[in-house]
């Protein structure tokens, strides 16, 4: 699962991330899960044009608790899959870095 310290919710933890605050427009919030819709059918060029941040939230083996679900939820974080194999998580942040540095070239 993910846990939070200091009594900051999910949702505050990953619009942290964002440079900003990360809003509206300029953020794309993505949520790895087995059950989500093809990267490659989400996370396209066109898709990401514009945007100034990219999280990605994923879980582990045991998924998010239902309570941070409803968090993933509530932030719009569109649900996405690397592809019908269940992979570790360590390796999802990794391919996922990877498929987006074919649309985003690395600085």
């Amino acid at each position: 699962g993910f846990y939070v310290q200091d009594d900051t919710s999910l949702s505050e933890a990953a619009l942290a991330l964002a440079p900003g605050g990360g809003s509206g427009e300029d953020l794309l919030l993505l949520f790895l899960a087995e059950d989500g819709a093809e990267w490659r059918d989400t996370v396209t060029e066109a898709r990401l044009r514009g945007k100034k941040q990219v999280v990605i939230l994923l879980g582990d083996n045991d998924d998010l608790a239902e309570e941070e679900l409803r968090h993933v939820e509530r932030l719009g974080c569109e649900k996405v899959r690397l592809g019908s194999v269940p992979l570790l998580a360590s390796h999802c942040i990794v391919i996922a870095h990877h498929m987006l540095d074919f649309h985003i070239p690395p600085a």
